[in-house]
């Protein structure tokens, strides 16, 4: 079995020497691997716009290359994943309707039958198609099915909920979205319920038994696979009508995918919902696009000040 747990960064070497501690645990060989400096190093003759179009790729570089941290004893293994995880928390009346507009959940189909209509463009490492770890991950059958529950549950549950409160306390719900710069509006928006509400609604079992983010190998490939925002841009560029670089214009195996983990927070008052909402697990290097994207639909940024007032 594995458990998560979440610490704040004020206190997580507090935590941290404490679990050692009480378990005796003992850290690990380093398992860093041995990076070749010439290969990471920018030749003299590289274009300045090469090197814009790889300041995204070289922030991770370092991290992508060190193995995490693990202490261990006989039965205990403890994997420190600082830095490899971003969490954010939607809470408020329109926390529901801001996650559904913000996040879209890709189309099965898509990647399952090959797109014989639409080629790969070509872009700086693109030697493989952008979802290719989705290709590989969802390739059993049992994986598959979950999926289109997955999709399933997210189209006609989620979209039809006016409150996260309405759903199982503590429910966690597996998805994966389209990178969301491709639904992001030009300027910011506020996202309206509809008013339309799903009483009792229908919630099939092992909606999160299934997901890349629980591999360590797949959440690396999801970081490498992510577009940057000036390749991006230069397939925008592309499109004769500007705004209509969509992901099905651009094609599903050149944009990149996103996992995340849904969690459901009920508030503090369970009939009246007041607090309630969801917690966004994505993986690294895919902050501040999610960000964005909330920000974008409405959403207002707080701190622990205004998570205070909730309690």
């Amino acid at each position: 079995r594995t458990i998560w747990i979440w610490s704040h960064p004020a206190f997580y070497h507090e935590l941290l020497q404490e679990l050692i501690t009480v378990f005796q645990l003992k850290l690990e060989e380093s398992n860093e691997m041995n990076v070749d400096a010439n290969e990471r190093e920018l030749s003299e003759s590289t274009s300045l716009l090469k090197i814009k179009e790889n300041v995204e790729k070289e922030k991770l570089t370092i991290r992508n290359y060190m193995k995490l941290p693990r202490y261990s004893n006989d039965t205990i293994v403890m994997v420190l994943m600082k830095n490899s995880l971003n969490r954010f928390r939607l809470t408020g009346p329109l926390a529901q309707v801001v996650l559904t507009e913000a996040l879209k959940f890709v189309v099965v189909d898509d990647f399952v039958k090959p797109d014989t209509n639409t080629e790969i463009m070509d872009m700086d490492d693109a030697e493989q198609p952008r979802s290719s770890w989705l290709c590989d991950f969802y390739k059993y059958d049992t994986r598959l099915q979950t999926l289109r529950k997955q999709c399933s549950f997210w189209e006609n549950v989620l979209k039809n909920v006016n409150s996260a409160s309405e759903l199982s306390p503590g429910m966690v719900l597996s998805a994966v979205v389209m990178d969301p710069r491709l639904t992001m509006p030009s300027t910011r928006t506020k996202a309206v319920n509809s008013g339309v509400t799903s009483l009792q609604p229908e919630i099939p079992k092992s909606l999160s038994s299934h997901s890349p983010l629980w591999e360590f190998e797949l959440r690396e490939r999801v970081t490498d696979s992510k577009i940057s925002t000036s390749q991006l841009n230069g397939l925008r560029s592309r499109a004769l009508v500007p705004g209509l670089a969509t992901a099905a214009w651009l094609g599903s195996h050149n944009v990149s995918h996103l996992p995340i983990l849904l969690v459901q927070n009920r508030g503090q008052y369970e009939q009246s919902g007041y607090g309630s909402g969801w917690d966004v697990i994505v993986p690294a290097g895919w902050g501040m696009p999610v960000w964005l994207g909330l920000v974008y639909r409405g959403a207002r940024v707080g701190g622990l000040r205004e998570t205070e007032r909730l309690t």
